[in-house]
């Protein structure tokens, strides 16, 4: 709707006076004064400008227009405040979540449905980095967690993958973690998690953007720099927008598009000057140099994390420990309370970029309890565990227990292919939820176990590595070896053959 100019205003105060003098004449009434139009507007620019605007835009947008700058915020070193925010991003991508994607024909592809995506962003307010950086469908919790797994890890390999020749090193603890009111940042899992961690979750009054003015400016930068480049762009309005095609030009995938953006941030917003640091120093070089004058808080150990940003479930341990998406987790503490607590459950919580173990609590601590011959399992995500069990219940789809060579080579192949793909971990948000894991765990995972032997194997094809080494009878039968502290016996008069005698050697 058209606003009101002051001349307009000012005829339509003039015609309403002479119609009520009219009305007025009729009924025998005294009349008005009637005032030229220029008086009215004379009058018009005495009235006050903030108050104006309130009546003319409502108040959150003239306390926009009107807002004092303070300077800013006050901060020493890197993650000692970080924004978090989402938004509703002006580019429409094809919804692919598939990894079939080019081998689909072309009249299928037509009819694969686009939309926005929402990105999630995570600003360290000293230096002005991106710490994290996340797309998705929707907002959830789910992911507003995710990305506090971010900014603790190292993403230059991610970046790398993406394309970007930069480093994308700005990772730690972080401090404060400033977030708007939303449902996502609202969740307990969200609060949990960063408490879990040590931060304190900091939430701003509503409709005072320039509390969180940081993360906002960035989505603006986002808007100006980028979004014009890119096809099936939309705009804020239909008279922006005018007769661009967007549905017609949406030709980027997630994928593409998660791309484009860790580009631009590693490459270019990084180690572009930014006019609110000191000197016009980009993001990247303040980064650094405050890193070596204050230090950054290192992230916590894979424990604490697991327990922060991992989820839960709960599980009755047996013999061989806990078992959860078709693997036993074990640990002497769980061993020593399925011993004195038969049937009780146990709490435990699983990260799912790496199932190679799990966290179990026992009384009030966190205790690892690694997965059962699970060094094949180590660093594996439940992405890529989730292809595993795929090809395991193709091939083995008739039995109930699988073998551990099994598995393993099962392994090596989905390992083989995703390795060209590891970009999309982390990055791309994998729709992780705890009613999908646990669909996961039940159906795809439920009714197939591994065999883990508790003899050593008998074939030397059993033997994960070395070569195998059996004793004969007449050294295996011999009585145990003595302390070092002991005196060693004198040997036998008659040495034995050679054939009964074995040994390691260099």
């Amino acid at each position: 709707m058209e606003q009101e100019t002051k001349s307009s205003v000012a005829r339509q105060t003039c015609d309403a006076l002479r119609e009520e003098n009219e009305r007025r004449a009729e009924h025998g009434q005294r009349l008005l004064h009637v005032p030229s139009e220029r008086t009215i507007e004379r009058r018009i620019d005495l009235l006050d400008p903030f108050e104006v605007a309130i009546y003319r835009q409502g108040v959150d947008q003239a306390r926009m227009d009107f807002a004092a700058s303070s300077g800013g915020l006050d901060l020493l070193f890197p993650l000692e405040r970080v924004e978090i925010d989402e938004w509703k991003a002006d580019i429409r991508t094809l919804f692919q979540r598939l990894g079939i994607w080019n081998e689909l024909p072309a009249d299928i592809r037509e009819d694969v449905p686009s939309g926005r995506r929402w990105v999630y962003a995570a600003i360290d307010c000293a230096t002005r980095c991106f710490v994290a950086l996340v797309v998705c469908d929707r907002p959830n919790a789910d992911t507003a967690r995710r990305v506090i797994g971010q900014i603790l890890e190292d993403k230059t390999e991610a970046a790398r993958a993406a394309g970007a020749e930069g480093a994308w090193d700005f990772f730690g603890t972080p401090h404060l973690i400033c977030a708007d009111t939303g449902s996502a940042f609202a969740a307990d899992m969200f609060i949990t998690a960063v408490n879990s961690l040590g931060s304190k979750t900091l939430f701003p009054p509503v409709k005072i953007p320039e509390l969180r003015s940081r993360i906002e400016r960035v989505f603006g930068t986002m808007t100006r720099q980028i979004m014009p480049w890119l096809p099936g762009r939309v705009f804020e309005n239909p008279k922006a927008r005018g007769d661009y095609p967007s549905e017609a030009r949406t030709i980027l995938t997630d994928e593409e598009l998660t791309r484009i953006l860790t580009i631009w941030v590693v490459d270019h917003y990084h180690n572009q000057p930014h006019r609110g640091l000191p000197g016009g120093q980009s993001p990247a070089s303040r980064w650094r140099d405050l890193v070596q004058k204050y230090h950054v808080t290192e992230p916590p150990d894979l424990n604490t994390r697991r327990v922060a940003l991992g989820y839960e479930y709960q599980r009755v341990p047996s013999s061989e420990g806990v078992a959860i998406f078709s693997n036993h987790y074990s640990c002497s503490e769980l061993v020593q309370f399925w011993r004195n607590n038969k049937d009780k459950p146990v709490k435990l919580r699983v990260d799912p970029s790496n199932i190679g173990a799990i966290s179990v609590e026992i009384g009030s601590e966190w205790f690892v309890a690694p997965a059962l011959n699970g060094e094949e399992l180590e660093g594996m995500t439940l992405a890529n565990w989730t292809k595993v069990m795929r090809e395991l219940r193709s091939t083995y789809a008739a039995e109930a227990v699988a073998t551990l060579p099994q598995r393993n080579r099962a392994i090596h192949k989905i390992k083989a292919i995703v390795a060209e793909a590891r970009v999309r971990e982390g990055l791309l948000d994998p729709e992780y939820s705890a009613d999908h894991l646990e669909y996961l765990d039940k159906n795809l995972c439920g009714g197939l176990l591994f065999d883990h032997p508790t003899q050593p194997p008998a074939s030397a094809e059993g033997v994960p590595f070395g070569r195998l080494i059996t004793p004969s009878s007449t050294v295996a039968n011999t009585a145990p070896s003595k302390s070092q502290n002991e005196t060693p016996e004198p040997a036998p008069a008659a040495a034995p053959s050679r054939e009964t005698t074995w040994k390691l050697e260099d």
